[in-house]
Order: structure tokens, then sequence, then C-alpha cells
């Protein structure tokens, strides 16, 4: 995985949280809208009963998994940018951080960091270049070391 894209997931898992949370709401108006039970018509006992315990299920369940990718979410996002604060290179720290924390666009980190747009867009090629070798090569050597010690173990 490439640079960019492992810190767009930081982006991409909030973006998910918002459409859950957007969906939520919409299923609380719906559960909180039923509307009252007319008695000048015949009784069906089951319909509005069933409707209302379907919302209310739902609307846990989705409670439920807005919670999960929440923890995911802020789980990844600690980890992102402690993986971005060990970069030894401030302006590195301070770009990525604006660009992939913060969501800012280059041209307003450019504008903060009083640079031209055209060297924060080599600036940050360059900072993706050292993250990806030293944060993400690294992890990718880890995991293959775990996998091969854990394979030995297995056979012994």
């Amino acid at each position: 995985m490439k640079a960019k894209e492992y810190l767009l997931q930081l982006e991409e898992l909030e973006e998910k949280i918002k459409h859950r949370v957007q969906e939520r709401e919409e299923l609380k108006l719906k559960c909180e809208g039923v509307g009252a039970i007319r008695y000048d018509k015949d009784k069906v006992q089951t319909s509005v009963k069933n409707l209302q315990e379907e919302l209310i299920a739902k609307y846990i369940d989705l409670e439920r998994e807005i919670n999960t990718e929440l923890f995911e979410f802020l789980e990844t996002r600690r980890k992102i940018i402690k993986e971005v604060e060990s970069l030894s290179n401030v302006d590195y720290v301070k770009l990525l951080h604006k660009r992939h924390i913060e969501y800012k666009k280059l041209d307003q980190i450019a504008e903060e960091m009083h640079f031209e747009p055209g060297y924060i867009r080599k600036m940050i090629a360059r900072a993706y270049e050292v993250f990806e070798k030293n944060i993400l090569r690294e992890e990718k050597h880890e995991q293959s070391t775990e996998e091969s010690d854990g394979e030995g173990t297995e056979e012994q």
C-alpha cells in the first residue's frame, strides 16, 4: 500500500461514520414519527407495533455498528498520528498532520506554512516517500518476521 492511500484511510473511515450517523438520525425520526392509532378504522394488531419494533431494532443495530466503527477509527487515528510523529523531519510531520489528520487542502497548508503551493506538492511527495520507506516498509518487515517466527514455532 502506498503512503497516501494508507493515510487517506482516516478520512474515508470518518466519512463512513458520518454517513452512518446521518442514517441513524433518519431512522430515529422514523421511530419517533410512527403515527397515532386510528380508532375509526378496523383494528390491525401487528402492523404498527411490528413496524415500530423493526425500526427500533434497526436503530439499535446501527448504533452498535457506529460504535464499532468509531472505535476502529479512533484506534487507527491514534496509530497514524504516532507513525507520522515518528518521522524525523519536522516539516514532514507538520505537513502530513495538516493534510491527513486535519484534512486540509494543499493550498491551505501552503498558506499556513508560508510556502508556495508547488513547493508544498513536492514536499508532500517527499514526505510520502519517507513515510513509506520508514513506516510502511518497516511494518511490512515486522509482519513478515512475525509470520515466519510463528511458522517456525508451530513446526517444533
